[in-house]
């Protein structure tokens, strides 16, 4: 009977496991923060915003430079620096047009490419709680679990390697006390 619920148990630990590796797609329209402005950026449509315009972006085949189209229809270039081996990625100098006025009211381009360039960051990680609610439930769910059968916990990570061995009542009460403890953690973590 021990074997079999151990065996049970994980199982069941290796599906919550890989429940959380479900990788999602990520979302065609996001929002990055460039020097603390937040720009609105559509993959799909290949738009950019700064929250008053809204100015189109197209790359170069290679990849390597991109023309932004603003409302008034100048179009401005730059090169596309890669990500060097720290991560950190950069904005070559561009070319713009001969009439563009930097006093147009407009985003300069050099933060357009900034903005674009920059790493995507979601609401829920730009918030205060936790980026990984799987997480969370997995530590109210093995919180509880010991809370309500503590000697089952006690076999599951010792017992199983002694034969007819049982837990002490401080292995039973630092069961409990560590369960009770998980609980707290992945509510705070769900909360927060």
């Amino acid at each position: 009977m021990k074997r079999t619920m151990a065996i049970f148990a994980l199982i069941f630990a290796a599906i919550l496991l890989f429940a959380g590796c479900k990788k999602e797609p990520l979302p065609t329209v996001y929002t990055v923060y460039s020097y603390g402005a937040p720009y609105t950026i559509d993959t799909q449509s290949r738009t950019i915003s700064d929250g008053t315009y809204t100015y189109g972006y197209e790359y170069a085949a290679s990849g390597s430079r991109v023309s932004f189209t603003y409302p008034d229809g100048n179009v401005y270039s730059a090169g596309i620096q890669s990500a060097n081996s720290s991560g950190a990625g950069g904005v070559s100098a561009g070319t713009i047009s001969a009439d563009y006025d930097y006093n147009s009211g407009y985003t300069d381009p050099l933060s357009l490419c900034y903005a674009l360039t920059s790493p995507r960051e979601t609401e829920r990680a730009a918030s205060s709680g936790s980026n990984h609610p799987f997480v969370a439930l997995l530590l109210c769910g093995v919180g509880i679990f010991n809370l309500a059968a503590p000697k089952a916990s006690w076999y599951l990570s010792y017992g199983w390697r002694f034969k007819d061995a049982e837990p002490s009542d401080a292995a039973i009460t630092l069961s409990r006390i560590g369960g009770g403890i998980a609980v707290v953690i992945g509510v705070i973590m769900l909360i927060a």
